[in-house]
């Protein structure tokens, strides 16, 4: 557990409810990233089964406008969702800082005891115990989540529109003999 005396004779150290809330806040930001995961992946299975499928289409002798249109919206959500599980680096920088508690600090340790001495040395007072997880959630929200969100919206968008602009054209071209 988190709750160490701190060195301030004032100040109170983190209590055992402050930790809970604190870690329903990274549980919360994690369930949303996974939530964004499984509909991408979903968003993924259909995308590729309309490219497929229209491009199955397009093989004849007669290409017919609404078939292209729809197998090249979804090949591109289908790139732009598969995009979403691992986001490209310029969409998750930020000039923020990083926390004690982000994977490449952990990993950039020595070993497993120097990493708990820096805990130790850092995580010494209430203050620096919620800037850490300020830090963390902050930097989780933005890097990691918003970022997949964004690329989920689009690849969802981009499917949209090609479903849009198909029916649009098959029903002109059905009613008026393009």
């Amino acid at each position: 557990m988190l709750v160490k005396k701190s060195s301030k004779r004032h100040e109170l150290p983190i209590t055992e409810a402050e930790v809970a809330i604190l870690a329903q806040v990274l549980e919360k930001i994690n369930n949303f990233s996974q939530q964004i995961d499984a509909q991408s992946n979903i968003l993924i299975g259909l995308s590729l089964a309309i490219f497929v499928f229209a491009s199955a289409s397009l093989q004849g002798g007669d290409i017919e406008i609404y078939s292209l249109i729809l197998s090249v919206f979804a090949g591109v959500s289908a790139m732009v969702g598969i995009l979403v599980m691992h986001p490209p680096k310029f969409m998750r920088q930020g000039d923020a800082e990083n926390s004690i508690l982000f994977i490449k600090e952990i990993a950039r340790q020595k070993n497993a005891a120097a990493y708990i001495k820096t805990l130790s040395r850092t995580l010494v007072s209430r203050d620096e115990t919620i800037r850490q997880f300020g830090l963390e959630t902050y930097n989780l929200s933005t890097r990691y989540y918003q970022p997949k969100r964004r690329l989920f919206n689009l690849a969802k968008d981009i499917l949209f529109i090609g479903i849009t602009l198909s029916l649009v054209t098959f029903v002109v071209s059905f009613f008026v003999g393009l």
